[in-house]
C-alpha cells in the first residue's frame, strides 16, 4: 500500500493519478472539506488527516510500505513564516518519524529547487550543493530547506529514501494561486513580462519520475528535477499565443520592480495585510539561476516533456476549466 500526502494539491493530484493509473493501491491524505472532484473514475482509499495530527496520521499508516510526501505549503508571504514551519518542517519530521516507527521500506520526498544551496560562483546548481546559510531567503525557502533536513536525519537513522528537488511545477490546477497563476498572468496581462528566467518541469514528467523511484529504490539519494530554463519573455511568449492573446513587449524595469517588491513588504509590516509580493518574489522574478539535472537526464527510460507540449496542454485544460474564449 502506497500513502500520498498532499494528494489534492498539484503536485500530490498527478502523482496520485499516475499510481492509480498504473493499478497500485493507494491510500491518500486530504483535509476535510478539500475538492476532489478533478479525480477521475479512479479514486485513492481518502484519509481525512491533518500532517500535524499524530494520532491520526500514526493508524494511517498501517498497512502502508511506501510513503510519497508530497504535502506541503507555498507561500512568499511573511505573515505565512510560523505556518510554513509548522507544514513543511514539523509536518514532515512527522511523516519521516512514522515511517521510522512503521518501518516503512522507502519514503519519496517531494522537495524543493529553494531548499538547494546558492553556488558562490556562476554556475548552475547541483544536487551537491548545500545551504551553508539561509540568511537572505525567503520564508518559503527556509521552510523546506529544514523540512528537507528532516528526511537526511531519518535516512541517518536508517530510512531509505529519494529526495525530488522540482522547480516550478507546471500543471493545470487553481490558476489564482501558486505556478499555475503565471498562465493567468498570459491570459490577462501577458504584454508584461520580467528579465528573469524561469526553471520548469511538466507536473506529469515529476509524477512520471515518483513512479519510476518506486521501482528503482535508491537510499540517501536527491535529484533536481528541472525540464530546462526559459526567459520570462520566451514563457509568456509561447503562452500568450496558445491563448491567442498579445504577446509580450513591455519589461518591467528590475529596480522599479523590486521597489515595488520592498513597497509591498513595507505596507505589509505596517498595515498587516498579505501579499506575496515582496523582495524575494521580485528578485526571483528578475533571476537568472540555472539547475543542473543531469543526475535525471542520465535515466535511459526517462525524457522530459518539451516546453510548447506543457504550455498547450496547461493552455487547453484551463480554457476547458475556466470556459475561456
Amino acid at each position: 500500500m502506497i500513502l500520498v500526502t498532499g494528494a489534492t494539491g498539484l503536485i500530490g493530484n498527478y502523482i496520485t493519478q499516475k499510481l492509480l493509473a498504473e493499478g497500485l493501491r493507494v491510500k491518500a491524505i486530504k483535509r476535510k472539506g478539500s475538492d476532489i472532484s478533478f479525480f477521475s473514475n479512479l479514486q485513492p482509499q481518502w484519509i481525512d488527516c491533518d500532517l500535524l495530527d499524530i494520532s491520526t496520521l500514526d493508524k494511517t499508516f498501517e498497512d502502508v510500505n511506501i510513503v510519497i510526501h508530497a504535502a506541503g505549503l507555498v507561500s512568499f508571504s511573511n505573515k505565512d513564516r510560523d505556518l510554513l514551519n509548522q507544514i513543511n518542517v514539523e509536518g514532515t519530521a512527522n511523516i519521516v518519524n512514522l515511517c521510522i516507527k512503521h518501518s516503512v521500506e522507502h519514503l519519496v520526498h517531494i522537495s524543493s529547487v529553494s531548499a538547494l544551496g546558492i553556488p558562490k560562483e556562476s554556475r548552475a546548481v547541483t544536487e551537491e550543493d548545500f545551504q551553508d546559510s539561509t540568511s537572505g531567503l525567503s520564508a518559503y525557502a527556509k521552510s523546506k530547506y529544514f523540512g528537507e533536513l528532516e528526511v537526511w536525519r531519518g535516512i541517518n537513522e536508517g530510512l531509505k529514501a529519494t529526495i525530488l528537488n522540482p522547480s516550478v511545477v507546471l500543471g493545470p490546477g487553481n490558476w489564482k494561486k501558486g505556478s499555475t497563476s503565471l498562465f493567468q498572468h498570459a491570459y490577462n496581462h501577458g504584454r508584461y513580462y520580467t528579465k528573469g528566467t524561469l526553471n520548469y518541469v511538466d507536473a506529469r514528467d515529476l509524477a512520471d519520475l515518483v513512479f519510476y523511484f518506486l521501482s528503482n529504490k535508491t537510499a540517501s539519494e536527491r535529484y533536481i528535477v528541472n525540464g530546462g530554463s526559459v526567459s520570462f519573455y520566451e514563457f509568456f511568449n509561447l503562452a500568450t499565443t496558445a491563448f491567442q492573446k498579445t504577446r509580450p513587449s513591455i519589461a518591467i524595469p528590475p529596480t522599479l520592480f523590486d521597489f515595488f517588491g520592498r513597497l509591498s513588504e513595507f505596507g505589509q509590516f505596517v498595515f498587516g495585510y498579505k501579499s506575496q509580493i515582496n523582495r524575494h518574489t521580485t528578485a526571483s522574478a528578475n533571476g537568472k539561476k540555472e539547475y543542473n539535472s543531469k543526475k535525471i537526464k542520465n535515466i535511459p527510460e526517462f525524457k522530459y516533456r518539451p516546453l510548447n507540449e506543457t504550455i498547450d496542454w496547461n493552455v487547453i485544460s484551463l480554457k476547458n476549466k475556466y470556459k475561456l474564449d
